[in-house]
């Protein structure tokens, strides 16, 4: 169509879909874990850090619900200051 070829990735995933879907989940799985355990796993907004492994001492984010609560509240925070200005 671009006159490019395919990826030989893209054309065996297409042909083997079961194999890269599990293989996908757990190279996930592996990457989460991963940045999970070394302490350096931070949630930013518009550059503004949402929640941080490092400063809340917890080992995994305590609850989505939380962390929903923090982006709302990091959202209405930015729209009353766009209102003021």
């Amino acid at each position: 169509m671009l006159g490019v070829e395919t990826p030989r990735a893209w054309t065996w995933s297409q042909e083997n879909k079961i194999f890269a879907c599990l293989m996908t989940f757990f190279l996930s799985n592996m990457l989460e874990t991963h940045f999970l355990s070394t302490g350096a796993f931070e949630i930013t907004l518009n550059d503004v850090p949402i929640w941080s492994k490092l400063q809340s001492g917890y080992k995994t984010c305590r609850s989505l619900e939380t962390l929903l609560r923090s982006v709302g509240l990091y959202c209405g925070l930015m729209k009353a200051w766009s209102a003021n200005s």
